[in-house]
């Protein structure tokens, strides 16, 4: 099996089930949530080991570039990023860096029209309220979900499950020691790369990966903070 579909089978399976009431609230003001949703997109991988996937991405850092999640475009042919709020806009992308230790790619998508988001310079805090916002199922239609940070370790190897642990370790897919925002809520497969913002609007961590765990969400996205050294990382493009 694949590094990087080992990496998705074991973040991908996740409990579809309503939100408990502690996370249930008005999430972001409906005009800034449109408005953030046309930096939004849908980010299509074709030509993968494993077959095509399908994850979600947001305009960042240089005009025309766009954040996903490494496990979502690794070791594929081919990448187009679709725009639906810019009239289904789509732009053939390339991998331009890859910061591998916290799952993240910078593609670059010539013409691309999303205006890049802001980021927050501090990590969100327990219990507080966020909004995610992407294609879930591969949809062409970006959904929302609301979301709350919970109390525990940040650390992603303490949230793992043992047989998982291995499994990521084995792959080399992103690192287990990574400091991560704790979710309660269901990132479902799509949501990989796809924004997670406060209730000001600015992305505080990147959607990364969920577990099935019985009745309990387990949710994890990577910290805004590392956006950063994405755009600076000289890791190397290949593998995964």
């Amino acid at each position: 099996m694949s590094r990087s579909l080992t990496f998705m089978l074991a973040v991908a399976s996740v409990l579809l089930t309503t939100l408990p009431p502690a996370a249930q609230s008005a999430g972001l003001d409906a005009q800034l949530r449109e408005q953030v949703a046309r930096s939004v997109v849908q980010v299509q991988a074709r030509g993968c080991p494993g077959g095509d996937r399908a994850g979600s991405g947001f305009a960042y850092g240089p005009d025309q570039h766009v954040v996903t999640a490494w496990h979502v475009v690794t070791g594929c042919d081919r990448v187009i990023v679709y725009w639906e709020k810019h009239g289904g806009a789509t732009q053939k992308a390339s991998v331009v860096r890859v910061l591998r230790s916290a799952d993240l790619a910078l593609l670059h998508a010539a013409g691309a029209p999303g205006q890049a988001l802001t980021e927050a310079k501090t990590k969100p805090q327990t219990n507080e309220e966020l909004e995610v916002l992407g294609h879930y199922f591969a949809v062409p239609s970006m959904d929302n979900k609301l979301l709350r940070v919970t109390f525990g370790s940040t650390r992603l190897r303490d949230m793992l499950p043992k047989n998982v642990r291995q499994e990521l370790q084995q792959s080399q897919a992103i690192d287990l020691n990574l400091d991560i925002v704790r979710l309660d809520g269901h990132l479902l497969p799509g949501l990989s790369g796809a924004p997670i913002f406060d209730k000001k609007g600015r992305v505080v961590a990147i959607g990364s990966g969920g577990l099935k765990s019985g009745s309990a969400s387990v949710s994890w996205g990577v910290p805004a903070l590392h956006l950063t050294s994405l755009l600076t990382s000289n890791d190397s493009l290949a593998g995964g």
